[in-house]
């Protein structure tokens, strides 16, 4: 939906010849650019109407896919990175999808990418222009986005793009239109990222970046992606095995000028990674210290879990976060405690260790179940650097977000239902506070959102649970509720004018209050909605109630969000509660109410619609006719009983004798007195 200077100026389902971006850039559908398309996007040719001959292209974001919004401005005004730098962004109403997307435009590069996506083979760099031209560019590129607090997360030879009139230079391609990491291949990736799947690995930080440079360069050197056909498993465990250095080179000579600055920043442990000061001084000709390989290390015997031998504690963590239910049963064996006591060179780690395992056999003595905590502690022990392994989710903590968003969007109901118990368990929390080695200013602030979420996910009721936690842990994702498709809404202040949409596109209104619904105004509006969600919530049985609880909702948003004019939602909600003035009892005040409604369904304002059922005036009023009505019910209640009793029957019928009697006697006597007249 339209949002501020970025606002939609085509309506859905266009014509096809594209989508207008505030209301100057250009975005053909017919002009698509697939070579310049990125993992999770469409890319397409764009006309910029205040310069004609400006070079610029744009990536859709295709659906399900969270951009990096909150870094946008930013690297808009960003001066001092040779990198791609989003020229506008927004939401256009995309053909091609036919549906909204979020799109964000760039600047054009003269020449291509480095290698073409998906290329494992190309001619290879020389040495002095891959350091001159690609490493030191990048380096020095990365450093200053490091000084903001920024991570590429994208850095491979497909995201590299020559630029200059002759070529003379490269700049980093863009790194905002999907999650940190998501095209990354496992090659690129440090260990314990590439051991998380794509969308759960999160920001990182800056030694990630350096360590997917030099994988870059390397490749870049030998003329291909090292490791290419080779599965994520088999990838991992030779970086495991020989160290980064090694099992990237796979048995080829290092290019010659590049051993020293290869090995720094392929350095498995990233205390030991080169930054930017030691790439500086190389790049000066000084002479660093020397970092050594980092292969795990190999125990005296093979610990064997579901038949296979494992010679590591990271190995060993990577198949515990496949299978957390045998891990469960490999945990109590003896043989492991034995296993990673020979192992563990830290006498307090080894003490802790054995004190779980004792606690863990207790209680299993009593609970045979497995337990998924357990195991999550343990490879927190096993692998240090590595993931959170839990019920068979992987992933990073600043990675759950876009995790939960893709199981939430797939129908994943276990990974949804493990992923918001992680966090409500306190296994994220524990992963935090188990690598800030003290540093409690950094875990204090680490901790705080997981903290809210789990306070959040104590409740069951609509803006709560497992959409709550969706939206919290992401702050950019647009409401999934089925209610506002197919537009995309990404702030509270287009949520209702995309109601306003449907309604005039379908002429009617779906059922939007779904739980998602509820959870994405409870996570973007500042004040608490909990009166609001129970009224409704309790009025579930009467759908003209509940109907009226959500008109509240919307006057209220509307109130504080805008816009001030909503006619087509307006006037179907005038229609379509009309039965809320049949909750009057007064024939003459139905009347008057239904007058009223008619008087502001075309105004737009969903709060003088709300007030018009709900006047308290006329409530009142019909309350006193009420009450009036029904002690006059009353009193005519009590007269008929009389009237009905049998005593008061008896009584009547008595008297009624003794009036006969008495007349009939009165006309015997006046017969009498007529016949001695005569």
């Amino acid at each position: 939906m339209p949002q501020g200077d970025a606002a939609v100026e085509t309506a859905w389902g266009g014509s096809g010849t594209g989508a207008l971006l505030a209301q100057r850039y250009l975005l053909l559908d017919n002009r698509i650019l697939p070579e310049l398309a990125s993992p999770g996007t469409m890319a397409c040719e764009v006309q910029d109407s205040q310069s004609a001959s400006r070079g610029l292209f744009a990536r859709v974001c295709l659906p399900g896919i969270i951009p990096r919004k909150d870094l946008l401005v930013v690297l808009r005004a960003h001066r001092d990175a040779q990198i791609m730098r989003p020229v506008e962004w927004g939401v256009v109403a995309w053909p091609p999808l036919r549906r909204d997307a979020f799109c964000i435009v760039f600047e054009r590069p003269s020449g291509g990418p480095l290698t073409a996506s998906g290329a494992t083979t190309f001619p290879p760099m020389a040495v002095t222009d891959l350091t001159s031209r690609v490493l030191a560019p990048a380096a020095r590129s990365l450093a200053h986005l490091a000084q903001r607090g920024i991570t590429h997360r994208a850095i491979r030879p497909d995201n590299v793009f020559m630029s200059g009139e002759d070529a003379s230079h490269v700049i980093i391609g863009e790194c905002v239109t999907a999650p940190p990491a998501m095209g990354q291949g496992a090659a690129f990736e440090t260990i314990e990222s590439a051991m998380t799947p794509p969308l759960g690995r999160g920001p990182g930080n800056f030694t990630d970046d350096l360590y997917a440079l030099g994988v870059t360069v390397l490749a870049l050197a030998l003329g291909r992606i090292p490791l290419a056909g080779m599965s994520v498993d088999d990838i991992i465990a030779a970086k495991l095995a020989r160290g980064s250095f090694i099992a990237l080179l796979a048995g080829e000579r290092v290019p010659f000028g590049l051993r020293e600055v290869l090995r720094g920043l392929l350095a498995d442990n990233a205390k030991e990674r080169w930054g930017i000061s030691e790439i500086e001084q190389w790049l000066g000709g000084a002479m660093n210290k020397s970092t050594h390989d980092n292969p795990e290390t190999r125990m005296d015997r093979p610990f064997t879990f579901r038949g296979k031998e494992q010679w590591g504690f990271r190995q060993l963590a990577h198949e515990f976060g496949k299978d957390w239910q045998a891990a469960s049963a490999a945990i109590l064996d003896e043989q492991f405690g034995k296993w990673t006591s020979r192992g563990l060179r830290d006498a307090d780690l080894g003490e802790d260790v054995a004190k779980l395992i004792k606690s863990a056999r207790i209680e299993a003595a009593g609970n045979p179940a497995a337990d998924p905590r357990l195991v999550s502690q343990f490879c927190a022990i096993l692998d240090r650097d590595g993931p959170i392994r839990y019920k068979g989710v992987v992933a990073m903590p600043h990675g759950l977000g876009p995790l939960l968003a893709a199981a939430m969007r797939d129908g994943a109901r276990d990974d949804v239902n493990h992923i918001c118990e992680l966090i409500a368990k306190g296994v994220a929390m524990d992963w935090l506070s188990w690598r800030a080695e003290g540093d409690t200013s950094d875990l204090s602030v680490a901790l705080r959102p997981f903290k809210n979420i789990q306070q959040l996910l104590r409740h069951a009721g609509p803006g709560y649970g497992a959409e709550r936690c969706l939206y919290e842990l992401n702050p950019q994702l647009p409401c999934q509720s089925k209610g506002v498709e197919p537009y995309y809404v990404d702030a509270v202040e287009d949520l209702l004018p995309a109601l306003n949409s449907v309604v005039e596109r379908t002429g009617g209104l779906p059922s939007v209050f779904d739980r998602h619904f509820a959870a994405f105004i409870a996570s973007r509006v500042k004040r608490n909605l909990d009166r609001d969600f129970a009224a409704m919530e309790e009025a579930r049985g009467d759908a003209v109630l509940a109907k009226l609880g959500m008109l509240k909702l919307f006057a209220g948003l509307q109130a504080d969000h805008g816009p001030a004019n909503l006619p087509h939602l307006c006037a179907f909600l005038a229609t379509d509660l009309e039965k809320a003035a049949d909750r009057f009892a007064s024939r003459s005040l139905r009347a008057e109410v239904r007058r009223r409604v008619l008087a502001v369904a075309d105004s737009g304002d969903l709060a003088a619609l709300y007030n018009a059922f709900t006047d308290r005036a006329l409530t009142q009023k019909d309350d006193t006719g009420r009450r009036a009505a029904l002690q006059q019910f009353v009193a005519a209640r009590r007269q008929i009983a009389v009237l009905q009793n049998t005593d008061f029957k008896d009584s009547a019928r008595s008297a009624a004798w003794r009036l006969a009697s008495f007349l009939a006697g009165a006309a015997a006597l006046l017969s009498a007195a007529m016949v001695v007249a005569t």
